[in-house]
């Protein structure tokens, strides 16, 4: 008996080991391949942009302005390098280094952004499982809800910031962490919030959230650690920020939920319809969940993270709230993390119910959404090519000013964005271009105004840039032609 048990109990124990490794190389395996394949979704998406040609657009013509006229290190201004210290070492790496040259900007940027994609796969894997992770930030890569971050110089420490912080959750969310994982932890999470300050309540709730998902336990030391220094730096930047960040108008909720799942990636005439669809599928799911029992899983638990992700990423801008789509929507940088989230679960439970209405649904979201983001890269380029023909054309009518250059109108929009929406910018890439900070440009929209300018010193934006063939209409001079 004793032999026979012995015959039984060798072969079991030995091939049980031999089982784990085989998963743990093909979960490993997976793992690896899932990785690669989201690189190259963000060399993809990187190259739509590159085929239209990418240029600098509205806030990028300040860096590039301080950049050529006061140096390398000086690409941005000094408020802004005080109170994000960050910021100065990520334009003095772009605008500082390449100056007046968009592309290797844009290729920098780029690599960021691939980066970026491959830390919150690793940041995700704790937290759900790797298909699901990988599910979640090939949409993220993929909607347009965030495109400031893949096309704008300017954003380029906002994407920093949520690499760094992304990297910071991954390490976090280590089964067997160690004193020195709890210092890198900090001091990610710490770099991270000096790039951009913004990336703060998604590092504190993941301090607090994310080694008791993994492991059961409230990590003492590094919330300590966090609170210290996101302490520290929230007070100096309290009293180094500028006061006019802080009065703004609260956000509306449906401006929100448009942001996520509207026209930011829909065409507009679709954006009531996905919005409400998704809207009215959580409130069931929720309804479902609570009230009738409803057995949810791993896709009841990514949209309850993916709801806490958006309204945690919603807490820095909920007084300071830019326009969603194009000009503002680096405001949902950390919120479309939640919204695709929100978006998988669902998908992920449809397809448990029917198959057939799932592949519809996802095929027909891709179609929009690729619609949309091919429509967005273009706005954005075809406003980038409105400030290269302006100014091309104004260096080449005052090749040496004498005296303030007057541009004549308004600047046309497409889409939501726009080469240089105030007199501020158009003054800076005036600037920008002539390498002098002695040159003055003004944008007005008085006729009357810039026809009392010396002829010699204004440029007409209409002899220059066809508003026909803009999208939307244009006021040209204020008071003659209404939007």
């Amino acid at each position: 008996m004793a032999r026979s048990a012995q015959l039984v109990d060798v072969p079991a124990a030995s091939s049980r080991p031999t089982s784990t490794k085989h998963v743990g190389d093909n979960q490993q395996l997976s793992t690896r391949s899932i990785a690669f394949g989201l690189g190259l979704l963000s060399i993809a998406v990187a190259l739509t942009h590159g085929l239209f040609g990418p240029n600098f657009v509205a806030e990028d013509w300040d860096s590039v302005r301080y950049a050529v006229t006061g140096g390398p290190w000086t690409a941005t201004s000094p408020d802004i390098a005080r109170a994000r210290p960050g910021v100065g070492l990520a334009y003095g790496a772009t605008f500082g280094v390449f100056g007046n040259h968009p592309l290797p900007i844009f290729l920098v940027l780029s690599a960021i952004n691939v980066a970026t994609g491959q830390a919150l796969f690793r940041a995700l894997i704790p937290l759900v499982a790797p298909r699901a992770a990988g599910a979640v930030v090939a949409l993220w890569i993929f909607l347009p809800n965030h495109m400031q971050l893949e096309v704008w110089a300017s954003a380029s420490m906002i994407t920093l910031s949520l690499c760094l912080a992304a990297l910071a959750i991954a390490r976090l969310g280590r089964n067997d962490l160690t004193s020195t994982d709890r210092v890198v932890v900090v001091l990610l999470a710490l770099a991270s919030s000096l790039f951009y300050e913004a990336s703060m309540p998604l590092l504190a709730l993941a301090m607090l959230a994310v080694p008791w998902v993994v492991r059961r336990q409230i990590d003492v030391p590094v919330l300590l650690g966090g609170a210290a220094t996101q302490g520290l730096l929230a007070v100096w930047l309290m009293t180094n920020w500028h006061p006019s960040k802080s009065t703004q108008r609260f956000v509306k909720p449906m401006e929100f939920a448009e942001g996520l799942f509207g026209s930011s990636i829909v065409p507009r005439q679709f954006e009531i319809v996905v919005v409400a669809l998704v809207l009215t599928s959580i409130a069931g799911v929720a309804w479902g969940s609570w009230a009738r029992g409803w057995e949810l899983g791993a896709a009841g638990r990514l949209i309850r993270l993916g709801v806490v992700v958006a309204l945690v990423g919603l807490i820095p801008f909920a007084r300071f709230y830019y326009n969603n789509t194009l000009v503002g929507d680096r405001v949902l940088y950390i919120s479309a993390i939640g919204g695709s989230m929100i978006l998988v679960g669902l998908g992920t439970l449809l397809l448990r119910v029917d198959r057939r209405a799932a592949l519809a649904v996802g095929s027909t979201l891709f179609v929009l959404v690729t619609i949309q983001r091919w429509d967005e890269s273009r706005a954005w380029n075809e406003a980038g090519n409105d400030a290269v023909a302006l100014l091309a054309a104004t260096q080449e009518q005052i090749p040496s000013p004498t005296g303030p250059i007057m541009i004549g109108s308004a600047i046309p929009f497409h889409n939501k964005t726009t080469a240089f929406r105030d007199n501020s910018l158009m003054n800076a890439a005036i600037q920008a271009t002539y390498e002098s900070s002695e040159v003055e440009g003004v944008l007005t929209l008085s006729r009357e105004t810039f026809l009392n300018h010396p002829p010699e010193l204004r440029v007409d934006v209409a002899e220059v840039i066809d508003p026909a063939g803009t999208d939307d209409t244009l006021t040209w001079w204020k008071g003659e032609v209404g939007r």
